[in-house]
Formats: C-alpha cells, sequence, structure tokens
C-alpha cells in the first residue's frame, strides 16, 4: 500500500532563528516594560492616582488617573474611590468613581457609597458647582446606573427625559429601593457570589 507523502514541510534554518531570536527578545522584553508600567496591582498606586484625579493640572490628566483607579486591583482602591466620590466635584472624576465602585464586589464599599450616589441623583444639579446641563446630566445619570448595579433593580428613570411626575415616580422608587436596601443588605456571604 502506498501512502501519500504528507507535504515537504521546511523549517526555519538555525541561522535564521539566531538572527530573529534578538528581535522576538526586544519585543518581548518591551511588552512586558509596557504591562508592567500600566499593572493596576501597583503597590502604593491608588493614592497617587486619587490624588492626580483630584489636583491633576487638566481636566484629561484627571479622568484618566480616575479611569485608572477604577480599572485597579489593589487592596487600596475601593476606599481611594469612595475618597473620590466624596471630595470630587468634577463630573468626569465623579463618573469614573461611580463606575470603579459600581463594578467592585464589596458590599461595605457599596453599602457606604449608597448616600452619597442617592444625594448626587437627587440633586438637581447632581452636586456639581456648575451650570452646565450635559455635566449635571452625565453625573446623574451615572449616579442612578450605579445604585442600579449594586442594588441589582432598577425602575428605568432616564435623566435625558423630561422631568414630568411619570419620570419622578421612577426615579423616586429607585431611591426607595436603594433605602431598603441600606437598611436590609443581602448577607456577605451571598453578597459576593
Amino acid at each position: 500500500m502506498n501512502r501519500a507523502r504528507p507535504p515537504n514541510f521546511t523549517f526555519t534554518s538555525d541561522v535564521k532563528m539566531k538572527t530573529n531570536l534578538p528581535l522576538v527578545l526586544a519585543i518581548i522584553l518591551c511588552a512586558t516594560a509596557v504591562a508592567g508600567c500600566s499593572d493596576p496591582n501597583r503597590v502604593g498606586r491608588s493614592d497617587d492616582l486619587s490624588n492626580a484625579a483630584l489636583n491633576a493640572a487638566t481636566p484629561e490628566e484627571k479622568e484618566k488617573a480616575a479611569a485608572d483607579l477604577a480599572r485597579s486591583n489593589a487592596a487600596d482602591a475601593p476606599e481611594a474611590l469612595y475618597q473620590l466620590l466624596e471630595s470630587s466635584k468634577d463630573a468626569d472624576v465623579l463618573s469614573q468613581a461611580m463606575e470603579g465602585i459600581s463594578f467592585k464586589k464589596d458590599r461595605d464599599l457599596h453599602l457606604k457609597s449608597l448616600p452619597r450616589l442617592l444625594r448626587i441623583v437627587q440633586d438637581e444639579k447632581g452636586t456639581l458647582d456648575t451650570d452646565d446641563a450635559m455635566k449635571i446630566k452625565q453625573v446623574r445619570g451615572r449616579a442612578h446606573w450605579a445604585i442600579t448595579i449594586i442594588v441589582g433593580a432598577s425602575f428605568n428613570w432616564d435623566v435625558e427625559k423630561e422631568q414630568t411626575p411619570e419620570e419622578v415616580a421612577k426615579l423616586n422608587t429607585t431611591v426607595s429601593f436603594a433605602q431598603g436596601f441600606m437598611r436590609n443588605p443581602p448577607p456577605a456571604s451571598l453578597y459576593n457570589k
């Protein structure tokens, strides 16, 4: 029985492999260095990011620092996010802090953040020091979104719609539900599953 021969594959010669090896190593080293610079788990980074989110020279730098903090897995990141939520009046920084808080699986962080989130969503100016309607809607909408993520329920309030009695009722229902969540939170053993 004649078997068909497999196609003739040629392998890279030792000489060619040796000339490409430094290039491959350089690429790997660069990728490792870049990944190390943006590692969200670096110790002591949360304070630096929080400080930059509050005090950086430009709004873009503030927002980037807040976004990096929101993505951080450092042990002190939740507390730094909470401090940003409590102290910042910048819409972009607050939005990033609210997003970071809502995605952390931290029951205590959620419970202590809910009162501030409720103040923001209920305040017609979103607790901001601005009259910019877009920024106010952004912050109030993000606060509502964070509340619905934390409590696991949405009553479809829409900050973009005219605040008719029906829309106000939806917001009030969300607020009441969140207040009930704070009074009777789920057990910690079930919360993080």
